[in-house]
């Protein structure tokens, strides 16, 4: 629920520094990632696209698969929100580099004592992709670059958790244009 009362009191926002000297209609699309359905997750984003930019507002969340969690006593997942940026074209087709920014729950399980760790963490950093579009159908494989400040190892029951502060994100976003 705080996720979604804060895309709430963003989404005015972004709208209004848009709004702006635009003259060209406005472009809406609705995206998921399949990838996050497939890996015990969710990922739901509603875009925003007027001339040359595109706003992209999101709720996500997913299980790590075992083999990018550092040390088997371990399970993670996470789940949080996020807003991005991209400078593309106006037909909303092709390359596209952006900017985004996110907080996130991380959940670790330390699986042999069951003991459970919650943090909150934000990130940002950059992305990249390319959009196709099929009639109104997208399908937008992109990879983020990203950086958590607030990242540190974890350590549970005497089991140390190694974590980076730098992510490698690849997906594919399949989407509807309005």
């Amino acid at each position: 629920m705080k996720i979604l009362r804060s895309l709430i009191t963003v989404l005015p926002f972004l709208l209004a520094s848009q709004a702006s000297a635009e003259s060209s209609r406005i472009q809406w699309d609705v995206e998921v990632d399949p990838i996050a359905y497939a890996m015990q997750g969710f990922s739901v984003h509603l875009g925003l696209s007027p001339a040359y930019g595109r706003w992209d507002l999101g709720v996500y969340g997913m299980k790590l698969p075992s083999d990018v969690v550092d040390n088997d006593n371990f399970e993670a997942s996470f789940r949080g929100a996020g807003v991005k940026w991209d400078l593309k074209r106006a037909d909303e087709r092709g390359w596209f580099l952006g900017i985004e920014g996110g907080w996130s729950e991380q959940k670790f399980v330390h699986i042999p004592s069951s003991e459970e760790l919650k943090l909150n963490e934000y990130s940002y950093g950059v992305r990249g992709g390319y959009r196709f579009i099929i009639s109104s159908v997208t399908i937008t494989p992109w990879l983020g670059l990203g950086y958590s400040p607030n990242t540190d190892n974890i350590v549970i029951a005497g089991d140390e958790l190694k974590r980076s502060r730098y992510t490698v994100f690849p997906t594919v976003h399949i989407g509807y244009l309005f």
